[in-house]
């Protein structure tokens, strides 16, 4: 009478990584470019002005300056005290600081966290490699939700204080105020690192899976090499 042998494991049981490679791809190209994004939104103007009368003039205010271009002339200011400065400015300097110092934390947690960085594959869920990066790239999750909000809650206060001075600036027919660029990049840059936080939860959640998948296959096997 033939024993039973154990049957061979699927290749995928045997080499599956430590989670989606590419969710976690597509994690890291999000997370670098809403990086710059964010730290283009610090840097480009949040409000602008255009004077109906002298077409060539424009004011442009950004969180460190205010800079005029009139003419072939350009010159930017700094802003002066705090106290006098717009509080969405104010608000606006301490969070994207925030969310650019969570953003680089966030790439130094998921770096080690991503299966591409080593070759090495695990069989379970519950192996150590595999474990650990799983977690690391769901903290990576969380703190690219949290600088999302530290990003959005600024910028979005200054657009809304933005299009009120431009609503009443139309009631009197005056040079009106307008969104900057920095706003939009603003935007952009919290919606990719909430799109980044969902790549790598799925990324957490996928590799759970098949690392499940792995281990029931792996028990299956441990018991029919003992019956043999």
């Amino acid at each position: 009478m033939p024993l039973p042998h154990a049957a061979p494991e699927a290749p995928d049981a045997l080499l599956a990584p430590c989670g989606g490679a590419r969710h976690q791809l597509y994690s890291l190209i999000g997370l670098l470019v809403a990086w710059a994004l964010c730290l283009s939104c610090c840097l480009s103007p949040w409000a602008e002005m255009r004077s109906e009368l002298v077409e060539v003039e424009r004011v442009s205010v950004s969180l460190w300056s205010v800079c005029v271009v009139q003419d072939s002339a350009f010159t930017c200011k700094p802003h002066g005290s705090l106290l006098n400065m717009p509080r969405p400015l104010i608000m606006g300097r301490g969070l994207l600081l925030g969310a650019l110092l969570s953003g680089a934390a966030t790439f130094a947690v998921l770096v080690p966290g991503l299966s591409l960085v080593h070759t090495e594959k695990c069989e379970s869920r519950v192996a150590p490699s595999c474990g650990l990066k799983r977690r690391l790239r769901a903290v990576g999750a969380w703190l690219c939700v949290v600088t999302s909000l530290l990003e959005a809650c600024p910028v979005t206060w200054a657009g809304m204080e933005t299009a009120r001075r431009h609503a009443e600036d139309a009631m009197l027919a005056g040079p009106r105020w307008d969104l900057g660029a920095g706003l939009f990049m603003g935007w952009a840059s919290a919606a990719i690192y909430v799109g980044t936080a969902g790549a790598l939860w799925s990324s957490v959640r996928g590799g759970g899976a098949r690392g499940g998948r792995g281990e029931a296959s792996g028990q299956r096997n441990g018991a029919r090499q003992e019956y043999v």
